[in-house]
């Protein structure tokens, strides 16, 4: 049985617009349509800082000033962004009070005999201003190690230490948990 196929105009008119629209007709050239649209990025300040170590001690104390911790340095890394306008950030020791001792409670050792040292090179992008060497702690307050203008982007990676002044020291054992480091961005 043959079949007899009928071509429908109004359908193949239908299918040459719709190919001609699409650039589907026998021209060579391609069509294309451009639009432009905004992208919006609200980089807020941050600070995260990570040591290399958690305890600063110092196992055989001498009567002699400035003694660096025995485990000491530790590594300081993390990253810092501060605002493009007046902005700034610093990375900083919060001391306790003064320690008793464990052994003899009328045994104190005053916080205003440690002092820091932060220093480095390692750091990527925009360098810290550094407390000088030696920086006494005060007792509950916060003292800057590494501080950072408006703008600023680094990637940290500096060494921090603590010093200890033993002379006239009574011997005892000192011990607290109540040190932080505090890293802050604006």
């Amino acid at each position: 049985m043959k079949s007899a196929h009928r071509v429908d105009p109004i359908a193949l008119a239908a299918v040459v617009a719709v190919g001609a629209f699409f650039g589907l007709s026998g021209s060579a050239h391609a069509a294309r349509a451009t639009r432009s649209f905004d992208v919006s990025v609200n980089a807020h300040p941050a600070a995260v800082v990570t040591l290399s170590a958690s305890n600063f001690y110092w196992a055989n104390i001498a009567s002699q000033d400035r003694v660096p911790s025995d485990n000491g340095p530790v590594a300081v890394t993390g990253t810092m962004r501060t605002s493009a306008n007046g902005g700034g950030g610093s990375i900083g020791v919060m001391s306790p009070n003064n320690l008793t001792g464990t052994q003899q409670a009328n045994h104190t050792l005053n916080i205003s005999q440690f002092s820091l040292g932060c220093s480095g090179s390692g750091n990527v992008g925009t360098q810290p201003t550094y407390a000088p060497l030696y920086t006494v702690l005060a007792a509950q307050s916060t003292v800057p190690c590494a501080t950072w203008g408006q703008g600023a982007t680094s990637h940290l990676n500096f060494l921090f230490n603590l010093f200890l002044d033993g002379r006239g020291l009574p011997s005892d054992t000192y011990a607290s948990n109540g040190f932080a480091l505090i890293a802050s961005s604006t």
